[in-house]
């Protein structure tokens, strides 16, 4: 969740300060400053926290083993669920489980839980929290596969010794078992990196297309992740506004600031010392052409 998003959220569920304080465990004047704006770049274990709570719906609360009509070693997936019941009820309300799952609370899930859940099912594990992947939009498609194209025909071509991965490969970025991320488009370089099951450690490059259902995640959590764990370059792209936001980490390792591009420009490679560029102009046309 954005800034924003999170005084929205506050204001919708009539929250207090010190509400979200207790609720939190973030002390309160914390609080205060980052939803009040004063704090302009606020730890990513402080906005963890407080997605947690102002990020919660009815939905998304974990239900225990014993409530009724949830079987024993089920648990309530976050976010959208992947079935309506034979009811035909809404499958935003519907406690969906999946018997090989473990109940575990949020935070507590790792790796080895998530490889129970069904091939066909797209999740990413952030600190041990599952979150749900809906299937993208045409546009997001578009948009990564020209743009994972052109970045593999010019890293073959400036002879540069490293690949491109496309969604979905999993990383694990912090090397643990409690963080598995699936970004659009990441680059690597070293090749060492590469295990049997997953790529584990930071790459250079990452680039996430924006979706409503990934938005918030891609530009705060999973942002925090990357500069952390020693990403170079981060690129965030929005197919709605058509913009691309370069975050160069090894010039500015707070992560708070970028350079924004429309797709009316040509976007430098910046790990690739000004031997690749990713031509959004074409990726324009390609959007009007087939989306009009």
């Amino acid at each position: 969740m954005t800034i924003e998003e999170m005084r929205t959220r506050k204001r919708e569920l009539g929250y207090t300060y010190e509400t979200i304080s207790e609720m939190s465990g973030v002390p309160l004047p914390t609080v205060q400053k980052v939803l009040g704006g004063i704090t302009r770049s606020p730890r990513y274990e402080t906005i963890s926290a407080l997605e947690k709570v102002l990020g919660l719906q009815e939905w998304e609360i974990p239900i225990p083993n014993d409530q009724p009509g949830v079987p024993p070693g089920c648990v309530r997936e976050t976010g959208i669920a992947y079935a309506a019941d034979p009811e035909g009820n809404s499958p935003l309300r519907m406690p969906h489980c999946y018997p090989l799952l473990p109940f575990k609370n949020q935070g507590d899930y790792t790796a080895e839980d998530r490889d129970l859940l069904p091939e066909k099912v797209r999740t990413e594990l952030i600190d041990g929290v599952l979150y749900d992947m809906a299937s993208p939009l045409p546009a997001h498609q578009i948009i990564t596969g020209e743009v994972y194209k052109m970045l593999s025909n010019c890293i073959e071509h400036s002879g540069r010794d490293c690949y491109a991965f496309i969604a979905p490969s999993d990383l694990w970025i912090d090397k643990d078992n409690k963080t598995v991320l699936q970004p659009d488009i990441y680059v690597i370089c070293d090749y060492s990196m590469v295990e049997e099951k997953a790529v584990k450690g930071a790459p250079p490059l990452v680039i996430e297309v924006l979706s409503s259902s990934t938005r918030s995640r891609d530009m705060l959590l999973k942002a925090y992740k990357y500069v952390r764990a020693g990403v170079k370059e981060y690129w965030e792209i929005d197919p709605e506004e058509r913009w691309v936001r370069v975050y160069d980490y090894d010039k500015d390792p707070t992560g708070t600031r970028y350079e924004e591009y429309g797709f009316d420009n040509e976007v430098p490679v910046r790990i690739s010392e000004g031997s690749c560029v990713v031509d959004f102009r074409k990726v324009a046309e390609i959007l009007d052409k087939m989306l009009g």
